[in-house]
Parts: structure tokens; sequence; C-alpha cells
């Protein structure tokens, strides 16, 4: 694509970012974390292509209206609440596998470090419990926000980890597994950025061949 780019062919750069648009929905609406994160790197890798694209050559109005609907089409996905669906599942899974180890395992508690393990954590009455709950109401109140996405997304997320980070040190597993799952929604967020500032580059390149200057 971007040697067709940099040789000025068009036409040909134009017909490879339409059938490379393909893979933009390649995963569908697909429900797991894992394909999440796969996804939102497949959609960065074509935005990059058509921003470097229409920066080096001018393709033509039907190949970027054709560029602008596929891309369009894919706006808010991945589907972040399918796939914290899943993870709320999980949560319950990790929960179960923490209580099957006998090794030792050091839980934290704010900046320090207390010693212990998750067998003896899972020994006293009522922390189990309470972490399980703790996570499954964490990853509720996510699945419920993220049906949307709309503004205030970077908001809820940092409300989110905030919320994550008052629990007690006894919520262990949740206060551990939080924070690696806010990183893939920020991954998330900034690809449904990217996503819509190409769309407006796009329009904007549509503006100025119909009307041979720049919209203001």
């Amino acid at each position: 694509i971007l040697v067709a780019a940099e040789q000025s062919d068009a036409a040909r750069a134009g017909r490879l970012l339409i059938e490379h648009g393909y893979f933009l929905d390649l995963l569908g609406d697909d429900s797991m974390l894992i394909n999440m994160l796969v996804q939102d790197a497949l959609h960065g890798q074509y935005m990059d292509r058509v921003e470097r694209t229409i920066n080096r050559c001018s393709l033509a109005q039907s190949d970027l209206t054709s560029i602008q609907d596929a891309i369009a089409s894919v706006e808010c996905l991945p589907n972040a609440s399918k796939a914290y669906i899943a993870e709320r599942v999980m949560h319950i899974d990790s929960i179960a596998f923490m209580l099957s180890i006998t090794g030792n395992m050091p839980v934290s508690r704010g900046n320090g470090r207390i010693p212990g393990t998750f067998k003896s954590w899972s020994l006293v009455p009522g922390i189990v419990e309470t972490d399980t709950v703790a996570g499954l109401d964490m990853y509720t109140d996510l699945i419920v926000a993220l049906r949307s996405c709309d503004r205030g997304l970077s908001a809820l997320i940092q409300a989110w980890e905030a919320k994550a980070s008052a629990l007690p040190w006894y919520c262990a597993l949740t206060k551990i597994m939080i924070p690696a799952n806010s990183r893939s929604l920020r991954l998330w967020i900034r690809s449904i950025g990217l996503k819509r500032a190409i769309l407006v580059a796009l329009a904007a390149e549509r503006f100025r061949l119909d009307t041979n200057r720049w919209p203001v």
C-alpha cells in the first residue's frame, strides 16, 4: 500500500486499502479479551496505512468513500462489553485456581507486602467471598458502562481504577487483575479515538476534492 502511495499510484493504493479493509472485521464481534486486543492491533495498523496513504497521494472520491464506510462500520468494535462478560466468568475461575495452590504467594498491602499465602488467605472466614463479590461487582459495573462507546470513557476507566485501589488489601485477586484489565481498556479507547480521527481526515479529504479547498 505504502509503496503504491509513494509511487503516486493512487488507483492501486486505493484498491489495496479497500481490499485490506476485510481485516477490520476479521474477528467480528468476538467476546474474548485476547481477540479484542488482536483486533485493536489490526485496526491500528490499518489506520496507520490509511493516514500515510492520504498524506502521500490523492485517492479517488469513490475509494475514500469505501474506506470511510469500512472504518465507520467497525468504529466501536471490538465489543468490550462482551469481552468483559467473559472476563467476569474467568474471575471466578481464577479464584478457584488460587484456592487450589499450595505454594507461597505474597499478597500486596498498600506500598509494602505482608507475609502470607493465598492458601492462608483462603482459610480466613469471609475473605474469599469478599474478594469474589468485589471482583464480580466491579466487572458488572464495567460491562454495563461499556455498552456504549460514547464520550466519557476515559473518566469511566479512571473511576473504575480508583474504586479498585480503594478496595481493602485482602481483596487480593481483584486488586491484581483490575490494573491489567484497565490497561486493555485504555488501548481499546485509544483505538476508537484513532478510528474517529481517521474518519475526520477522510471527510476533510473528500471535502477538498469536492470544493478544491479545505474545510474551515
